[in-house]
């Protein structure tokens, strides 16, 4: 893994607990969450193993479902209709990114409670997200860019500014109609 990898990666993990404990408070009965991730990337173990941690903390039971090509997206909806899974927690990928239509329309048909680490999900009809806001990750990157252009070293750069991201939740649906 590079180091934009390793990044992505500490910051997700972080977020694991957080988001499980969201997912707790809007579905406080669930008992059976799913966690769509592209196996493939190897960002993803990493993310999956904290998700794993968070869920068992908070007496959940977590169910991976692999997505690596856009036809998985119909089978994993199967599967969780078919296993009646309570809700659904999905781990950010490229992948994913562009199947996000095909995710959320199933999803809002089986009204079925999902969060996202990003709010193109909601963008697009969406439950909610839960993550770091996309113009901070962009400012932040472009401070870093900056000093190294400057002739900062990479690694002194990331250390000296080492502070953990905001995070904001949005919803496709106005917050009185989400009880």
């Amino acid at each position: 893994m590079n180091r934009r990898h390793v990044l992505r990666c500490l910051g997700a993990v972080i977020l694991a607990a957080p988001i499980a404990e969201l997912l707790r408070e809007i579905v406080p009965r669930a008992e059976r969450i799913a966690v769509l991730a592209n196996r493939s990337n190897p960002v993803a173990v990493p993310i999956l193993r904290a998700t794993e941690s968070a869920a068992q903390q908070i007496r959940m039971k977590l169910r991976v479902l692999d997505v690596r090509k856009p036809a998985d997206v119909a089978v994993v909806f199967e599967t969780m209709g078919r296993e009646q899974t309570d809700a659904f927690v999905l781990v950010a990928d490229p992948l994913l990114f562009s199947e996000r239509v095909a995710i959320v329309q199933p999803a809002a048909r089986h009204r079925l409670p999902a969060v996202y680490e990003t709010s193109l999900f909601p963008e697009v009809g969406g439950l909610l997200s839960y993550g770091p806001l996309p113009q901070e990750r962009f400012q932040r990157m472009a401070v870093y860019v900056d000093r190294i252009l400057r002739g900062a070293r990479p690694a002194a750069t990331c250390r000296s500014n080492a502070r953990p991201p905001s995070s904001s939740w949005s919803t496709s649906r106005p917050p009185e109609r989400l009880a």
